[in-house]
Order: C-alpha cells, then structure tokens, then sequence
C-alpha cells in the first residue's frame, strides 16, 4: 500500500520511445524492496526497479489475498447461518 504508481514519458536522450510509460518511483520502491532496485555508476547514481520481480510478488500477494477472501467468505456463510437460526428462533417465539 506505500507504492504509489506514477506515469511518465522517457527524458529526451535517454529512450527514443516517446509514449507513456507507468511504473513506481525506484527510490520509493528501495525502501520496500531493496533487492529489486539497483543503483547505476554514472554521476546520478541513477536508480532502476526489475520489474520482472514484481510478477512473482504480485502473484504471492494475490494468493495471500485470495486465502483470505475464502476464509471470509467462509466466516460470511457461518454468519449467514446463525442470522438464519435466530430469525427462527424469534419467529417460534412470536408464534406462542
């Protein structure tokens, strides 16, 4: 939840492809996950993200996320079940 995506176009003289790009900025990305960003030598010690590596991750958050909609999916129908025995049981009662 602390990356935030950003779009942006290529600076002019780094990448001829002038079309919008998406991603997240590296530093930001560093604090997080410090082992898929890696820092160039040149003067501005530019910063780059693998993005490759956010596939694996995402697909880990997606399975994590994915236990937990069926586990509460499985609370909701537990749920469901006691709202159901107890709309009967004040329906049994109204009636004596």
């Amino acid at each position: 939840m602390n990356l935030v995506p950003v779009t942006y176009y290529w600076n002019k003289g780094i990448c001829d492809d002038k079309s919008l790009q998406y991603g997240f900025i590296a530093q930001e990305v560093e604090k997080i996950f410090p082992d898929i960003v890696s820092t160039a030598t040149d003067e501005m010690q530019t910063k780059s993200v693998n993005y490759q590596s956010f596939h694996a991750l995402t697909v880990k958050k997606i399975q994590e996320q994915e236990v937990e909609i069926q586990n509460l999916k499985q609370l909701l129908q537990q749920r469901q079940v006691q709202i159901d025995e107890l709309k009967s049981l004040i329906q049994d009662n109204l009636k004596k």
